[in-house]
């Protein structure tokens, strides 16, 4: 089994629900993993995953919601 996890940086995405923006950093792991990213701004799933390449979102930019 590896024991390097690979990371890497990558781009910003944009919640599909509110607008808020976060920068996304890509972890490699060696096995699969399912899980999701919860927008913390209004709530809702912003993306899911069921894969080794899993991403972890930083909030950047706060969508105004009313």
């Amino acid at each position: 089994m590896p024991t390097d996890w690979i990371k890497g940086l990558g781009r910003e995405f944009s919640c599909p629900h509110c607008g808020s923006v976060y920068a996304v950093t890509l972890n490699r792991y060696p096995s699969r993993n399912l899980d999701g990213a919860k927008c913390e701004i209004c709530g809702k799933i912003m993306k899911a995953w069921d894969d080794t390449a899993s991403p972890s979102f930083t909030l950047k930019i706060r969508a105004d919601i009313a």
